[in-house]
């Protein structure tokens, strides 16, 4: 098996399956969160695919060197070792032994571990290591590569893609993957996922990439509905109906003949308008706008999204939805974090240029977010109950706070940072158990934050042992 030095190596050809049931094989990864020095390359990968010895540092040429690369699905980009004249050829130490990884800390430059300053540790996936505030690097387990399933298109690394998301983790890959799958089919979709995690921006990829992407686009959100329109704003009512001077109204479902109707948050629609709806869900399905007889073709597809469980839905409205889509939490691809913060803070910085553009420098072709790399480890580190939007507000919180071109951490932030390796020389508790984790999420109906409150742990640590303990504790 090569070692990350062979990043040239075609995918296909590495043996990346595992032997018990042909799942990807993991290996220890680290991706590069920050570089003071490189920002362009955030978001590029180290795979450590073999077991002995290696360094990390500025020498990309000795074959026990590191090397990072960009992952794209079918395809590795090298791009070298990490830049830096303040890095020592040999920075760190990596004594790789299957999925334990030791890193000692050889050069000149201060390491810290989740915000600790260290000399020697073994690592554990989402370990954070902060190089004297030049580098910022996550520990992770992840494939040798990306395999290519579907024509997704390409971007420029670590640049929305044509829809507006955001990422280059396998999460986010396989959910462009699974996106472009339903696409090629007309029926029902329930996009699933917390709040925050950006449902629309699926939602109107699905419609861009289907049959249907020429005809209309209706967003709803179904906590919008007027409890006593309800009906009439789906279906629609002719002129003077139900009273004289009344304008014909075509309905959501009239707005989106041809196209897509997506529903936000589907949870919050009353169970009457379930109902409704649930009649026009079926293949050839006709409905009748309100005082008028004659009938209509219900021509549409209807995507829906939801942060509750599908089945609090009607029991019979959730299986017309034959197409699932789960948006994975920040939790689970921390390593787009970073690309994200970008993302919103040039976002922030077209829409209010007097407030934000200060924090945006040129970088040749590229425009920077200026973030402290410590202040990048602490996104990186901390719970986001609401996810994208939580973070955006962790920004704007920065923003408001700062006194110069730069977004650092409020000491206000960094008293939320979570991290069980802060207290190092408090007595570790006892994790919970496989058993434990599954009763607490079954008690509170798989919501996260409360099952982690009760079982006296972070968010960020369940989702830790859920990683740990496998999809059966999920």
């Amino acid at each position: 098996m090569p070692h990350s030095g062979n990043t040239t190596a075609d995918p296909e050809s590495v043996d990346f399956a595992s032997d018990a049931d042909h799942e990807p094989r993991l290996f220890p990864a680290f991706t590069l969160l920050a570089s003071k020095f490189e920002p362009h390359r955030v978001g590029e990968v180290a795979i450590l695919d073999g077991t002995g010895r290696f360094f990390l540092g500025r020498d990309g040429e000795a074959l026990d060197a590191i090397t990072f690369a960009r992952l794209w699905p079918g395809a590795i980009e090298p791009t070298g070792p990490l830049a830096g004249k303040t890095l020592s050829n040999q920075q760190l130490q990596l004594d790789v032994d299957g999925d334990d990884v030791d890193v000692i800390n050889l050069g000149r430059r201060t390491l810290y571990l989740n915000g600790k300053e260290t000399k020697r540790a073994r690592l554990r996936p989402d370990d954070v290591l902060n190089i004297e505030n030049r580098w910022v690097l996550l520990f992770s387990m992840r494939a040798a590569s990306i395999p290519k399933r579907a024509d997704l298109g390409m971007h420029a690394f670590g640049e929305p893609d044509r829809f507006g998301i955001v990422g280059e983790s396998p999460a986010i890959w396989e959910l462009r993957e699974r996106i472009a799958f339903v696409a090629q089919f007309d029926e029902h979709v329930l996009i699933l996922g917390e709040t925050g995690t950006g449902k629309e921006l699926i939602a109107k990829a699905i419609h861009m990439l289907s049959r249907r992407a020429r005809g209309p686009f209706i967003d709803q959100n179904s906590a919008m509905f007027p409890r006593e329109l309800m009906v009439a704003q789906l279906t629609g009512n002719p002129k003077d109906w139900p009273n004289p001077g009344m304008p014909a109204s075509e309905g959501l479902l009239g707005a989106a003949r041809g196209g897509t109707l997506f529903l936000d948050e589907i949870g919050q629609l009353p169970k009457e308008l379930q109902a409704a709806l649930l009649r026009v869900l079926d293949p050839d399905a006709s409905y009748q706008r309100l005082g008028d007889p004659k009938p209509l073709k219900a021509d549409f597809r209807c995507i829906a999204a939801t942060n509750s469980a599908p089945r609090d839905l009607k029991s019979d409205l959730a299986p017309r939805f034959q197409h699932r889509i789960e948006n994975p939490p920040l939790d689970l691809r921390r390593e787009d974090i970073p690309l994200l913060a970008r993302a919103l803070m040039l976002k922030a910085a077209a829409k209010s240029p007097e407030a934000a553009s200060k924090f945006i420098r040129a970088d040749g072709p590229r425009h920077e977010a200026n973030l402290d790399p410590a202040f990048v480890a602490h996104l990186v580190q901390r719970d986001y109950p609401g996810n994208v939007r939580d973070l955006a507000i962790v920004l704007r919180e920065a923003m408001g706070a700062s006194r110069d071109d730069m977004l650092h951490a409020t000491p206000a932030m960094l008293a939320q940072t979570p991290g069980p390796e802060l207290a190092a020389t408090a007595p570790a508790p006892t994790p919970p158990t496989e058993a434990e984790v599954r009763d607490a999420l079954a008690r509170h109906d798989g919501h996260k934050t409360r099952a982690a409150e009760s079982l006296g742990i972070t968010r960020f640590t369940l989702t830790r042992l859920l990683k740990k303990h496998g999809p059966r504790a999920a």
